[in-house]
């Protein structure tokens, strides 16, 4: 799901460089740990170059 958010933000899908029309792109993940009612687990948030999409 947070994959498809970065999609929208950075208008073009991953690998699909011909729809490219930024200068900002994907710039790997960091792990944020949450805490829920059943207990931690660990979220791959996307980053992107510009560090926009936080």
């Amino acid at each position: 799901m947070l994959e498809a958010e970065m999609e929208d933000h950075l208008g073009y899908a991953k690998h699909d460089y011909e729809n490219k029309h930024t200068s900002n792109s994907r710039n790997g993940k960091s792990t944020k740990k949450m805490k829920s009612d059943l207990g931690m687990f660990d979220l791959d948030v996307p980053r992107d170059r510009a560090m926009s999409s936080t």
